[in-house]
């Protein structure tokens, strides 16, 4: 059984869907990302890992890809998904995500 069978992916955004999974103190989630989905301007509460596990997502000029890593936390940022794109997020429990207006 392929992981993604065994989580359940819930709408978050047009284009975005989310799963869920704690253990211990750490959270885990699996994000899938349509083509070319918005990513709108955020922040994050806490400093989160970002592991591209399929796809390529775009930040300003930088592009990261399949296996592609990234952190985020403490400012603000936007951004697109330029093919299907999953996201592994690995955080503290409690992160939260604040969008901007």
């Amino acid at each position: 059984m392929d992981f993604q069978e065994k989580l359940s992916f819930d709408p978050i955004l047009p284009g975005v869907r989310l799963a869920n999974y704690v253990e211990g103190d750490i959270e885990l989630k699996v994000v899938k990302f349509d083509a070319g989905a918005a990513i709108p301007l955020h922040r994050n509460t806490a400093n989160v890992r970002h592991l591209v596990l399929q796809g390529a997502i775009k930040f300003g000029d930088e592009v990261f890809e399949s296996l592609g890593e990234y952190q985020c936390g403490g400012k603000e940022y936007s951004g697109m998904t330029l093919r299907d794109t999953i996201v592994l997020v690995i955080q503290p429990i409690g992160t939260t995500y604040q969008i901007s207006d």
